[in-house]
């Protein structure tokens, strides 16, 4: 059994492909509007669009998690978009037992037993898991060194605050797929490694 760590896959979030401009969009699927945010050029491009990114997501999920592992999903999971799959639909179809931590998306009542944060420790380090980078060194419990979180999505792969890093999770810098924590361990050595 391995564990795995990602944050915001957004199954069903058809808007997060245009805000994030993940690989499914085409520069032919939007049009900039007058303030200057990009939209779908139609419903159906957006659904089929949205269509090819969740099965993209399964299959890099279940390519990378055995059934048997555990992933910690460190919240936006899931987004309705009437279409009529629901939290339990994505989950039978994802390997691994899944752990929910609660973004800021995530209002669907069908995900049970979401954490809010966690720690855990792994190799020779502390975590804190949530879902939202923190802002300032008091919200990091002082026996934490190492902060995994979400909701940045391409923003940034990293950041310290003070002594602490902070390491970004979203699928967007992760390659679309949960990632071992023994490549976070390896990630986070080298780049306390590089501060030194």
């Amino acid at each position: 059994m391995k564990e795995h760590i990602i944050s915001d896959i957004h199954i069903g979030h058809g808007n997060i492909i245009l805000y994030c401009e993940r690989p499914w969009l085409q520069d032919s699927d939007w049009v900039k509007t007058e303030g200057n945010r990009p939209k779908w050029v139609s419903p159906e491009i957006k659904k089929a669009r949205t269509d090819e990114m969740n099965e993209a997501l399964v299959r890099l999920w279940n390519e990378t998690v055995a059934p048997e592992d555990v992933v910690k999903h460190l919240g936006d999971f899931y987004f309705d978009c009437g279409d009529g799959k629901d939290v339990a639909y994505w989950e039978k179809r994802l390997n691994g037992k899944i752990v929910h931590f609660k973004g800021n998306h995530d209002r669907s009542r069908q995900i049970k037993g979401m954490l809010t944060a966690a720690t855990m420790k792994a190799g020779k380090h502390e975590f804190l898991l949530q879902h939202r980078p923190p802002e300032r060194i008091e919200e990091i419990p002082d026996f934490c060194d190492v902060v995994l979180c979400g909701h940045v999505h391409e923003k940034w792969t990293h950041i310290w605050i003070e002594h602490v890093l902070v390491v970004n999770m979203c699928v967007e810098v992760r390659g679309y797929k949960p990632m071992a924590i023994d490549e976070v361990i390896g990630e986070v050595n080298r780049l306390q490694r590089e501060r030194e």
